[in-house]
């Protein structure tokens, strides 16, 4: 039965619908450890957006409430129950809106994160994650999605009313099917660390960021400065090279005799858009450059074919930044609050996040503008920005899976890793690893090792590592070989989850989670390839792509399951000891809190602590190390 909950005047006029109070609802609901919420808004923003609905229910009884008339903190107790469990379909969302109003959910199972858990690294086409879908491919029910949005301006009517109790009817039994395949694929650790994790997250995005406003035009003009040179410098090179290639005038305009009137302000000569892939296309074919299109991992292989192309990937990356960071990133800025918001998507392949409106992610991790950006990310005023940064995290967990006795010496010492090897690789003395390479004097040794020890790892080839050091592919190769001679029970280890990825279909992360990548394209055809070798061409791409994530996955989702369990204990101290602190953002394996100035140090230490231990769950064999720091600002 559909029940509503409203203290407007309302004709009801409807054999499918009655009314109820409050109260009713609250004694219904009590008895039940499980209760399925759903929430209708008017936006995706719980600061400018207003709660119409909210849905409570079980698959007997939905209870439908109308948040413009009833008081939502009289379901406060209910909603913080912590002995209770909340079903919903996409929780971060609802989550927030409720955390709107002050109140905070304790336990919740999310379906649509089940549904990604089970589904992770399937094609796109292939996933089907909607609330609909699962409907139909659990239940075979056809969930109608026609009344979507429409409560807006129809209000509470019967159609309305319905869609709201529909979207919670059917999450019991959804779950039910769910759990009998997470407990078949042995998920059940990774489905309780994202559903707890989802609540963290959820205040991180309804909380947000503050930004130095000025200092962030300033990097606007850093930005766009830096373009600007850029496009002058592939102006010149085009230029200088017409008067040796003719066709290239076709790019340049005719020179024109300026009279009293004309302006003196300086025009480009060139016309070309750098912007313009097809245009660059034109460009480089006429250079004699043959190029397929002009990503910057085809450019990248043709570096040394003509200066122009170091130019146009330079200038690639810098129009990248500003089209993240540059004026339209004020717009991401909230009205209300004055912050940045941005949003999760919270299971990648590997099990990492994603961010998006704006993707913080994204923001360069080193250099000098790197560093002016993240310092534009402030604390309020009597806050402190306390942040967390694992220490060679995915480094570790190889010495961790290998237990390559060179790698845990390393660390277990206390030593630099990539000196270490360094020496080693290039027989040379550990004091003259920052000294320039004799192939690419713009890098150091270090430099080249540091590549070297990260790609080979994520089953980089000789010509992958030729390409990013810009050295001769038979060098290299004998970098490789030196490097594993060194080190070799990290590329038995390598090898084996390459294989075991080609074999199964999937890879796991490390116990106790044990999340599963699945790998879509992965062809049964590949156990008659060890004796046949009847693999076509494209087989033979779709297993080496596979190798190669088998390779990253384990290290990679281990990471990140590392770090989501320890913004799950940290989510729970400061719950616990009411600390005035607040998840701000989560990028790659650091952390960062706003924390009121008198509890910044105490945050600190506990915070440490805190990282330290969800990364020994998983690495028991060396030290873990976390950089903590405390600042104004989001300091790196």
């Amino acid at each position: 039965m559909v029940y509503l909950i409203t203290n407007q005047q309302f004709n009801l006029d409807s054999d499918k619908i009655t009314l109820c109070t409050v109260q009713q609802c609250i004694d219904y609901l009590s008895i039940y450890p499980l209760i399925a919420v759903d929430t209708e808004t008017t936006s995706m923003d719980p600061y400018t957006g207003i709660l119409q609905t909210m849905q409570l229910g079980t698959p007997e009884n939905q209870y439908v409430i109308d948040c413009v008339s009833v008081k939502l903190e009289e379901f406060k107790p209910l909603l913080e129950d912590k002995d209770k469990t909340f079903i919903f379909h996409n929780a971060k969302f609802d989550l927030r809106f409720l955390l709107h109003y002050n109140i905070h959910i304790r336990k919740v199972y999310d379906t649509f994160l089940a549904e990604c858990i089970l589904t992770t690294g399937y094609d796109r086409d292939s996933r089907e994650l909607s609330l609909k879908a699962l409907c139909k491919n659990y239940l075979d029910i056809d969930l109608s999605k026609e009344e979507r949005g429409k409560m807006r301006f129809k209000g509470l009517v019967e159609s309305t009313i319905l869609y709201a109790a529909y979207d919670v009817r059917f999450l019991h039994d959804i779950r039910d099917k769910q759990l009998l395949l997470i407990k078949n694929f042995k998920l059940n650790k990774v489905l309780e660390l994202e559903n707890e994790v989802t609540i963290a997250y959820a205040k991180m995005e309804y909380h947000g960021v503050l930004i130095d406003i000025p200092r962030w035009n300033e990097v606007i003009k850093t930005i766009q400065d830096k373009v600007s040179s850029i496009e002058k410098e592939l102006d010149d090179i085009v230029i200088e090279q017409a008067k040796v290639n003719p066709r290239l005038n076709k790019f340049i305009k005719p020179a024109q005799q300026l009279d009293l009137f004309s302006s003196n302000v300086a025009e480009r000569k060139v016309t070309i858009n750098w912007g313009s892939s097809k245009q660059k296309l034109e460009l480089l074919r006429i250079l004699g450059i043959s190029v397929a299109s002009t990503d910057s991992s085809e450019l990248r292989l043709l570096q040394n074919k003509h200066p122009i192309i170091p130019k146009l990937l330079q200038y690639s990356e810098w129009g990248k930044l500003n089209s993240s960071f540059g004026k339209s990133f004020l717009e991401y800025i909230n009205p209300v609050t004055q912050r940045v918001h941005t949003s999760i998507w919270q299971i990648l392949a590997a099990g990492r996040i994603s961010t998006e409106n704006p993707n913080i992610n994204n923001i360069p991790r080193k250099g000098e503008l790197g560093k002016v950006i993240r310092s534009c990310f402030i604390a309020a005023p009597g806050y402190k920005i306390v942040g967390g940064d694992f220490s060679n995290i995915e480094l570790r967990l190889i010495a961790q899976f290998s237990q390559d006795p060179l790698w845990l010496e390393v660390f277990n010492k206390e030593e630099d890793l990539h000196s270490k090897l360094c020496a080693m690789t290039f027989n040379i003395p550990i004091t003259d690893v920052r000294k320039p390479l004799p192939f690419n004097p713009s890098i150091t040794y270090r430099d080249a090792q540091k590549t070297i020890d990260f790609a080979l790892v994520y089953g980089a080839s000789k010509h992958k590592i030729a390409t990013i050091l810009n050295i001769p592919v038979d060098d290299a190769g004998r970098f490789i070989n030196t490097f594993f001679s060194l080190v070799p029970r990290v590329k038995q280890f390598l090898d084996y989850i390459g294989e075991l990825g080609k074999l199964r279909g999937f890879i796991r992360t490390s116990k106790p989670y044990g999340r599963i990548r699945w790998f879509s394209d992965w062809k049964e055809e590949y156990a008659k390839y060890k004796t046949s070798k009847s693999l076509t061409r494209q087989d033979h791409i779709n297993l080496s792509s596979i190798e190669r994530e088998s390779k990253n996955t384990p290290v990679q989702g281990s990471s990140a399951d590392i770090l989501k369990r320890a913004i799950i204990l940290a989510d729970r101290y400061i719950e616990e000891h009411n600390i005035p602190a607040h998840l701000i953002m989560s990028v790659y394996d650091e952390l960062q809190y706003e924390v009121r100035e008198d509890y910044a140090q105490l945050w600190a230490d506990k915070l440490q602590e805190i990282m330290i231990s969800a990364a020994k769950e998983v690495i028991t064999s060396i030290p873990v190390k976390v950089d903590i720091k405390i600042s104004n600002y989001w300091e790196k």
